[in-house]
């Protein structure tokens, strides 16, 4: 009678080698996740002004080509973005605190809304909730005076300032130097095809990622005008603030617009009197942005350039999750960077993904 064949111990062994390969990568994913969480203060500028960076080298190479040096391009570009900056702070203050000081208004508004429902909901226990929420103006006051309030408020502001300085020093660096840079990094490669391919993946990075925001900046610019007209011809105040706020808001893709349509619903209860009337901006500007998403957009960017949307999706909670804010502008140019950088590395012809409508 035949003996039945034990496992054999090189199979053993080649399981435990793809297993501790396997805790390797999952180790190293994680190492790199809480790097990027807790170097979030130092990182998160520096990305940001590397994805901005990209977008002004076209306009720093017009002004290298016509005699300028590139420190003077730079500065001219990191001061053109500054004064833009301050000109849009400037102009939306006056309207931001006047909204600001309506917000106990909105909130009556609310409350007065939900009271004229309570007779519709059927459930008693429901019924005794809202009767318990009153939402009042003395409710929502803010006291600004408050110690713990300033305190916060102090204690926050060295480290935006940090931040922004960060941001700005790693910004001129790196429209300045991006020619060193790139000839330092292509020094590396000792073969011959290694810096081919490496010069290729920094010349693709840069087209793309600076034609996406550039053309969509003026998309945007396009909605914020389109929402300016929009809301000034049904009678929202301050259109112009609302118009600039939905074009800085598009930038964080699907969930900027719904955050916008959000809040210009919080303005229809603060002006308007019907329900129609409370939705009419909401809805307007829906009406924009998916005719910009689904029409104006595939225009621009063309099929080039287009991502499968549950990946752009995850990409966006991803960056939110780790960096806040700044992660929901950087999610989609970091996925072209990603996606450019695998395709040359694995060598793979293929299309490139779509940026999502």
């Amino acid at each position: 009678m035949a003996a039945i064949p034990s496992e054999r111990p090189e199979d053993f062994d080649r399981l435990l080698a793809n297993t501790s390969h396997i805790a390797l990568v999952v180790i190293g994913i994680f190492t790199v996740l809480v790097a990027l969480s807790y170097a979030r203060f130092f990182l998160a500028p520096i990305f940001l002004a590397v994805v901005i960076g990209l977008m002004l080298v076209p306009y720093a190479r017009r002004m290298e080509a016509a005699g300028m040096s590139s420190g003077v391009s730079a500065l001219i570009s990191v001061v053109s973005l500054l004064a833009l900056l301050t000109i849009l702070g400037v102009g939306l203050a006056v309207p931001l605190s006047d909204w600001t000081e309506r917000l106990p208004l909105i909130w009556a508004r609310i409350n007065d809304l939900i009271s004229s429902w309570r007779d519709m909901i059927a459930i008693s226990k429901y019924q005794e909730i809202l009767s318990e929420l009153q939402l009042t103006e003395e409710n929502m006051k803010v006291d600004l005076g408050d110690a713990d309030t300033v305190k916060e408020a102090a204690s926050k502001a060295p480290a935006l300032l940090g931040q922004f300085l960060i941001f700005i020093t790693s910004l001129y660096f790196f429209v300045a130097t991006r020619d060193e840079f790139r000839a330092s990094v292509l020094k590396l490669c000792f073969s011959r095809a290694l810096r081919l391919r490496m010069a290729r993946i920094f010349l693709d990075i840069e087209l793309k990622v600076s034609r996406y925001l550039v053309q969509i900046t003026l998309i945007n610019i396009g909605l914020g005008v389109a929402t300016t007209i929009a809301m000034w011809l049904i009678g929202v105040p301050s259109p112009v603030l609302w118009g600039v706020l939905a074009g800085l808001l598009n930038y964080v893709i699907y969930l900027g617009p719904a955050l916008m349509a959000f809040i210009l619903f919080m303005v229809g209860l603060s002006t308007g009197g019907t329900l129609f009337q409370v939705a009419l901006p909401a809805m307007v500007f829906l009406g924009l942005n998916l005719t910009e998403a689904y029409f104006v957009t595939p225009q621009f960017l063309g099929r080039a350039l287009t991502m499968n949307p549950f990946i752009v999706f995850l990409a966006l909670a991803f960056w939110i999750w780790i960096w806040g804010p700044v992660g929901g502008f950087v999610a989609v140019p970091s996925l072209l960077i990603t996606y450019t950088i695998l395709t040359h590395v694995l060598g793979q012809r293929v299309r490139t993904p779509k940026l999502p409508a």
